[in-house]
């Protein structure tokens, strides 16, 4: 382990992105109010020899600060810097949309960031030990948070809530007094405050698509009617008029598909919760990763007929969400308050062929139009046996597609389907296997 595990602060430093900079400028600036707070407090003399890893932070922090500042002018100009830097920058900076959702404070960014500290140098959980002795965690408690990085003109009890309530630090020993509560940044937001891609998070459950992934709202195949009200969505959304857009089909119609387009026309991705529930960790963390991510969250939920599902408000998050439903049960709560519903209809014969010609399967003559009359499936469908449908050509020995690669190709479908939901039996040899009564 280096003494100086940090990152370098040149803002031309080509292997660092916009959001990897402003975190390294933000957790400097921490370092330096915690370098302050023990630089005052003459009982720390020992501390800082028995620790010399911060005096490698010291120094670096010094190479390229102006001369002659005391400590408290130090940690000064390191927020400013950071803060000068959040105002200039044009990128998505996840840090800085968190804080703008939530309205943090600078006290309340402080808190956060010092304790996360020790996801970025294990040093300091020993640090941390040693400073809040007799309390055996490694992990910064409340009171010693408000020592090391706190303002002496503001409690930090109100930032500490903030953080708690919106789910975006926790305390597992709640039992204990308050300036006792031991806080940690769940793991999955500490990666994303820090800059990790999108694409390289490990997320609990949850799937982050990026907005290239999708057709814009143009190429998308929907009946004339449906597609001029899709277009105006954008703007409905972007606006907050719509809080919430609820899309009812069957599945393979293209509901994920129409909010990921929409998405993209807001210039975000999406970030795609299968079956979450209110109480499961995904729920707490699903609005601060769609804020920290740059993404609108989607929820893919299956209420059975007659069941209402009550939704509470995401935190960490106040824009738009996607919700994805069957033709059955029903929404209540918070989260639908403002909520526009679309009910997207299975495709007919010419969207059919559009999405067929999309696939560029090449047909033998004819073999199209009968599978187009025949074969009612829906858009995300044939996507699927496109490909399986050529390969089974091809296992003839045949370079186009006939009606009967295609019927085979969604049987395939179906059966790994059914697979899923029920278990394969043998099939009986035998009248013998029969469990009937005798009478039978």
């Amino acid at each position: 382990m280096t003494d100086v595990p940090m990152m370098s602060l040149n803002q031309s430093d080509g292997g660092q992105s916009a959001a990897s900079r402003h975190f390294r400028l933000s957790l400097q600036a921490v370092v330096a109010r915690l370098l302050h707070t023990l630089a005052s407090d003459a009982e720390t003399t020992q501390i800082n020899s028995n620790y010399p890893f911060l005096t490698g932070y010291q120094a670096q922090l010094q190479a390229a600060e102006p001369q002659l500042l005391n400590s408290w002018e130090r940690a000064q100009w390191w927020e400013a810097r950071a803060m000068a830097y959040t105002q200039e920058a044009t990128a998505h900076l996840p840090l800085a949309a968190l804080a703008h959702e939530n309205s943090l404070s600078r006290l309340a960014l402080r808190v956060l960031l010092a304790a996360g500290l020790v996801e970025e140098d294990i040093r300091f959980g020993a640090l941390f030990a040693t400073l809040q002795d007799p309390l055996p965690a490694r992990r910064p408690c409340i009171g010693l948070l408000g020592w090391l990085v706190g303002d002496t003109q503001q409690e930090i009890w109100p930032a500490c809530r903030t953080l708690l309530e919106q789910g975006l630090v926790v305390a597992d020993n709640r039992s204990e007094p308050r300036a006792e509560w031991v806080l940690r940044v769940p793991a999955p937001l500490w990666d994303a405050i820090r800059g990790t891609a999108a694409t390289d998070l490990h997320l609990p459950n949850l799937h982050w698509l990026s907005p290239d992934g999708f057709p814009t709202l143009d190429d998308l195949i929907l009946p004339q009617t449906l597609h001029a009200q899709i277009e105006n969505l954008p703007a409905l959304m972007g606006s907050n008029t719509i809080g919430a857009l609820v899309l009812r089909g069957m599945r393979g119609t293209g509901r994920r598909t129409v909010i990921g387009s929409v998405a993209r026309a807001l210039g975000y991705g999406i970030l795609l919760a299968e079956q979450a529930k209110p109480d499961d960790e995904r729920w707490f963390l699903l609005g601060s990763l769609a804020t920290l991510t740059h993404a609108i969250p989607v929820l893919r939920l299956d209420p059975g007929p007659g069941e209402t599902l009550e939704l509470p408000a995401l935190r960490g998050y106040t824009g738009p969400v996607g919700i994805t439903l069957g033709r059955s049960g029903g929404l209540g709560g918070p989260l639908v308050e403002q909520a526009l519903t679309l009910v997207l209809p299975p495709p007919d014969p010419d969207a059919r062929r559009r999405f067929w010609a999309r696939a560029d399967v090449p047909f033998d003559n004819g073999a199209l139009d009968e599978v187009v009359e025949h074969f009612l499936l829906t858009g995300g469908h044939i996507q699927q046996a496109a490909a399986l449908s050529l390969t089974y050509a091809q296992l003839d020995g045949r370079q186009q597609v006939e009606g009967q690669d295609v019927q085979r190709s969604t049987r395939a479908l179906n059966r790994q389907a059914l697979e899923t939901l029920a278990t394969h039996l043998d099939t009986a040899q035998g009248w013998s296997d029969l469990v009937v009564g005798e009478t039978v």
